[in-house]
């Protein structure tokens, strides 16, 4: 009986361990399933918001004046109707249908306007602390109008790219241009410009640079003939009557300029002032270094703000409750002023922004064939060949509006060929503008030449003073040359004539305008004039920048600044 017991209970022994170990077992799966879903969801969380080096930036979308033209796809999810003001991310998908238009404003100063019928998704959109943030647009139907912000404007580095079903356009800063799958037309670049690469059906791609005021259409023909082995320059021209007509294009440049910048409170807008519903000053950033003879005061105001005053001359405020205004500056630190009233003409508030001008002078290149600068030379032959000097450590040389292709940076001669055949050169008088850019994009003063084209004539030149030869110094006197009519830079025009007059100290012994030494300008006077004309080509449709340098005796700059006219010409000219 007793062995019998013993055996009873080693039999129950061996069935409670026996049915002991599956269940722990099951307990370690599940346990085991249970780490590996969490430790799943944490790295999503952190891959998604990724606290230590990046920030999911959205964009704030508004609407023009027809809300239903505009509609929105959150997150891949069911279209809906846009909601003015409403915020976007990365995955969102905006569409604008006839009579729609949509205005998006990124996290770094990005502005971009959507022309009807397109579509447009936020492909990436990353603030990062520790490398490039990064901006990433697809825009699969359709048009849109960009401009970027300067480099004072966002703090770090960033890449933008705009993507289409045939190209990948990267974009610099101060660049604005209008882009669809078809046409990439710059308005506005630093440096050498945009660059497009070009993805072939082949699977291959070729990339091309397009500079300010050129414009790269990619036909049907155009995009065959590439991919047969063509060169894509072939297609690339300046600006012409199709752009200088645009409609969605004339609308969207006014409409991006009166946009202010969004207020993050995040250190990407480079902005000391506080935000303020009565006085909020967005550009300049305190203590901020300008390079150049002026600088662009802009913010908004509070709807009891009914007069803005900058050191004590008034501006505008427009519609949107947003002002901007150019302020040249006198000397090389200027404190600025801004002051916000009341009807009644009492100060709300003031904002003080200290801005330090640098003015880093790039050497200007030189020209030698077919004639010095500032000369004229008078030719039968379709092609002439325009070559010179670049000074050590250029970057690139622009003639007109192109970008050399062939110089390679660190080259000291470069060469150009105006031709019937290209489209650069017509029949008449023909001017070139040749600027030399550093490192960084800066462009030199320039250095022109004029080319007149007569199939009967006789090949003469005329030789005038040579600027390049000139001193290229930093400003001995900042801020002491003015101009004082027509209008603020930059001033806007329908007139095909038009004098631009300033002041200049009296030590001034000669003027120079775009190279061209003023012949009618006296030693010692106080005040110069330039005519600028369509009938002379010192006024072309569209932006139109002058530079203005003063030297004394010894032939050493004074001082110099630019100055902006946009012609639009009247319709039926």
């Amino acid at each position: 009986m007793l062995l019998s017991n013993r055996r009873r209970r080693r039999m129950q022994t061996q069935m409670f361990v026996h049915e002991e170990r599956p269940r722990i077992w099951i307990r370690l799966i599940i346990g085991a399933i249970i780490l590996l879903i969490l430790w799943f969801l944490g790295t999503q969380v952190l891959s998604f918001f990724d606290f230590s080096s990046q920030q999911k930036a959205g964009a704030v979308l508004s609407i023009d004046e027809n809300p239903d033209g505009v509609q929105v796809s959150l997150q891949g999810g069911d279209v809906q109707r846009g909601e003015d003001q409403l915020k976007v991310y990365e995955g969102d998908t905006i569409y604008t249908s006839n009579g729609g238009n949509a205005v998006l404003i990124f996290f770094d100063g990005t502005k971009l306007r959507m022309d009807q019928q397109s579509q447009l998704t936020l492909e990436e959109s990353s603030r990062m602390t520790e490398k490039p943030s990064v901006l990433t647009l697809d825009l699969p139907k359709g048009r849109i109008f960009l401009m970027t912000p300067s480099q004072n404007v966002f703090t770090g580095s960033i890449t933008r790219t705009v993507k289409t079903d045939t190209q990948s356009i990267s974009i610099p800063h101060s660049a604005s241009a209008l882009i669809s799958d078809d046409v990439l037309a710059v308005t506005e670049s630093s440096g050498l410009g945009l660059t497009s690469l070009l993805e072939l059906p082949s699977g291959s791609s070729k990339e091309i640079v397009i500079g300010e005021g050129q414009v790269l259409a990619l036909t049907p023909s155009a995009r065959t003939s590439i991919e047969s082995g063509s060169d894509p320059y072939t297609y690339r021209r300046t600006f012409g009557e199709k752009e200088s007509t645009d409609l969605f294009l004339k609308e969207s440049m006014t409409a991006l300029s009166s946009q202010p910048l969004p207020s993050t409170g995040s250190g990407s807008i480079e902005s000391s002032s506080r935000d303020s519903d009565v006085l909020n000053v967005q550009t300049p950033t305190n203590n901020q270094s300008v390079n150049g003879t002026s600088v662009t005061v802009s913010g908004t105001v509070g709807t009891q703000v009914t007069s803005v005053e900058i050191n004590g001359t008034a501006v505008l405020i427009g519609s949107d409750q947003s002002f901007r205004q150019d302020v040249t500056l006198t000397a090389a630190s200027v404190t600025l002023t801004i002051s916000a009233k009341d009807r009644a003409g009492n100060v709300l508030e003031t904002v003080s922004r200290t801005v330090t001008r640098t003015q880093t002078t790039v050497p200007m290149a030189s020209v030698s064939k077919p004639v010095g600068s500032g000369g004229t030379f008078t030719t039968n032959q379709e092609e002439v060949t325009i070559s010179g000097g670049a000074p050590a450590n250029t970057n690139g040389i622009m003639v007109n509006d192109y970008a050399l292709q062939l110089f390679k940076p660190g080259s000291r001669t470069w060469t150009y060929v105006a031709s019937l055949a290209l489209g650069n050169m017509k029949q008449g008088e023909n001017r070139y503008e040749i600027r030399a850019l550093d490192a960084t994009g800066a462009k030199s003063n320039p250095v022109v030449i004029t080319i007149v084209f007569k199939p009967d004539s006789q090949t003469s030149s005329i030789a005038s003073s040579d600027a390049s030869s000139l001193p290229s110094n930093n400003a001995l006197m900042p801020g002491s040359l003015t101009v004082t009519a027509p209008g603020i830079s930059p001033y806007e025009t329908i007139q095909d004539d038009i004098l631009i007059e300033g002041k200049t100290p009296a030590v001034t012994d000669s003027v120079y305008v775009n190279g061209y030494k003023l012949s009618l300008y006296t030693p010692g006077k106080d005040f110069w004039n330039y005519y600028a004309a369509t009938k002379y080509g010192t006024l072309r449709p569209g932006r139109n920048t002058y530079t203005v340098v003063t030297r004394n005796k010894e032939g050493k700059i004074l001082d110099s600044m630019q100055y902006v006219i946009t012609y639009t010409p009247k319709t039926g000219q």
